[in-house]
């Protein structure tokens, strides 16, 4: 392949700069192979600011016991009622395939379901229980940290929602801080004690007998989570009695037909309260989460979910004060809106306007069948009144681009989420699957180069930041190597993953960089709105580099998007899949 002109100099010495000896390929001898050493001697209670290689080993030690875990409970025949034998004699080989892959991802989605709402429970009971959702002058800034050991942690899927839930900063961040859970924000994930529950060998984790009868006093759940009762119990929203409620229905007809499940991780969930005779769906529980959070903010002035946050993670103050500095600090109150600002628009709006018809649209007694979009029409009246605006507003016109976000920001809040939380915590473990997979096809953990492996990688993360640093305008996708130097960086907690130093480009999540959930798809031969795009071989890994870097030029908002799956060797001038 020969190589791109490029007229930014900056971005020729960033892509084609010798890479550093110590991150050549790495040899293969005999001191690498005793791979249980290695697991057994890792360093992670460094206070460094920086990821680390034992603390990367540590990662995917994790990643694999999430990975064995799926494929135990996947391959489980029979369990939540759904067998293998399931699959109809009469189709084709393939096809049969097909089928039996639906079937362990659908045992996969059921389990992942209880593991959230299990999850949900520890937070509520065993999270620093009996704290309240907190006002703005109530919030702690101090440096306090829970006391996790191996014998208070919970089981490993609890574990699993807990990881996938820190990758989503902004979200975990946010909602500690509207629950007072604000310590558990600032410990992190405790790496020590996780790892030293997992096998060196088999890499299972397993519990401590404390940890067991702590996790099963304090949560009132069995450890194992097939221990559990077979069914779930959903709130009446009406007469608030509790109803038992199957995880899932789904049986031989889904498979063949597609006849859908009306359990709880079913999409087309549905129950029925034998009491008061109100149907109870996953568009009613949104519907019943905004109407909670609509009441607390009326009665006890609790800022609306997604209204907490500045839009890019901090205050407006700190990102104009440390222009030169480029290092976030680890200080709670900074990430805050604690004036009335754009973000806050929303519930003012509410409190001034909006409440009494939003109050009676979420009513399940006077609407049988409500919907979020309800509350997006009673929004979207009520912005385009310019008597509820002024009065939300004190001024004319029209309403400013950041009050619009904010809108949206906490509208997201209920899109496909009737958790108390601010993101659909089984999408984002479901979602987090996807780089488990691929962390398990590539088998880093059981490699005899697995330490230089991991200083390669960290290398080419200190490279990803510097390209972040010098395009502040555009939006760069990580590769899968440095998304597994990141994520230990999401989960250290922010007494240790801000001090590296973020320029205010792309300092837009308290606990790191956000987690980029849908890149932009980006073409060799063009964007739809006509811009060029330049595709340059990037920047470490000896003789061959295994970025891929593609810059759309002239677009409205610029990308950097970086393509893990193709493999440029410069000096031969050939491409080959990696």
């Amino acid at each position: 392949m020969a190589r791109p002109i490029s007229k930014d100099k900056t971005m020729e010495k960033i892509l084609y700069s010798s890479p550093p000896e110590e991150i050549a390929p790495p040899t293969y001898d005999a001191s690498q192979s005793d791979l249980t050493t290695t697991f057994a001697n890792l360093n992670l209670n460094s206070a460094g600011s920086e990821p680390t290689k034992d603390r990367c080993i540590a990662h995917l030690k994790l990643l694999e016991a999430f990975h064995q875990l799926q494929e135990d409970i996947a391959t489980t025949d029979g369990l939540f009622g759904i067998k293998d034998s399931f699959i109809p004699a009469y189709l084709s080989q393939p096809e049969q395939a097909a089928v039996l892959l639906k079937i362990r991802e659908k045992r996969w989605a059921v389990y992942v379901a209880k593991a959230a709402s299990r999850f949900e429970t520890w937070w509520e009971k065993s999270i620093q229980p009996g704290s309240g959702m907190m006002q703005q002058n109530e919030i702690d800034s101090g440096e306090e940290l829970l006391p996790f050991t191996p014998d208070n942690l919970p089981p490993l899927d609890v574990i699993m929602v807990w990881h996938s839930y820190m990758l989503n900063p902004r979200a975990f961040l946010e909602d500690c801080i509207r629950y007072g859970k604000v310590k558990f924000w600032r410990t992190g994930l405790p790496w020590a004690a996780i790892d030293s529950r997992i096998d060196n060998d088999g890499l299972e984790y397993s519990g401590t007998g404390q940890a067991r009868k702590s996790f099963e006093a304090g949560s009132g759940l069995a450890w194992d989570s097939l221990n559990d009762p077979p069914n779930g119990a959903v709130q009446c929203p009406k007469c608030q009695r509790q109803m038992p409620c199957p995880w899932t229905t789904c049986g031989e007809s889904f498979f063949s037909s597609g006849k859908p499940g009306r359990g709880f991780a079913d999409k087309q969930f549905e129950l029925r309260c034998d009491f008061c005779k109100v149907s109870v769906n996953h568009d009613v529980l949104r519907i019943q989460k905004f109407r909670e959070d609509l009441q607390k903010l009326l009665l006890r002035d609790v800022p609306m979910p997604g209204t907490i946050l500045a839009i890019n993670g901090v205050s407006t103050s700190i990102a104009e004060t440390e222009q030169s500095g480029f290092r976030f600090k680890p200080d709670l109150m900074a990430c805050l809106v604690l004036e009335e600002g754009s973000v806050l628009f929303p519930n003012r709006i509410i409190k001034s306007s909006l409440s009494t018809d939003l109050l009676a649209c979420t009513d399940v007694c006077q609407n049988k069948t409500p919907t979020v979009n309800d509350i997006r029409a009673r929004f979207d009246e009520g912005l385009s009144n310019k008597d509820i605006v002024w009065m939300s507003t004190k001024r004319t016109g029209k309403l400013l681009e950041s009050e619009k976000i904010a809108v949206r920001r906490m509208m997201s809040r209920y899109w496909d989420n009737s958790s108390p939380f601010a993101l659909d915590l089984v999408g984002a473990v479901i979602r987090q699957g996807s780089f488990i997979k691929k962390m398990h096809s590539i088998d880093w953990i059981h490699s005899p180069a697995l330490g230089a492996t991991m200083t390669r990688l960290i290398a080419k993360y200190g490279r990803y930041f510097e390209i972040l640093e010098k395009f502040p305008g555009q939006i760069a996708v990580p590769t899968l190597d440095v998304d597994l130097a990141c994520y230990p960086e999401h989960s250290n907690g922010p007494q240790k993953s801000t001090r590296r130093c973020f320029p205010p480009s792309i300092r837009n999540a308290p606990a790191g960089i956000a987690k980029l959930q849908n890149p932009p798809a980006l073409s060799c031969s063009g964007t739809p709105n006509g811009t060029k795009t330049l595709v340059a071989a990037a920047v470490v890994g000896g003789a061959v580099v295994d970025v891929v870097v593609d810059v759309v030029v002239g677009a409205a908002v610029g990308a950097v998007a970086i393509d893990e799956t193709v493999e440029i060797d410069i000096r031969h001038d050939k491409r080959s899949k990696g």
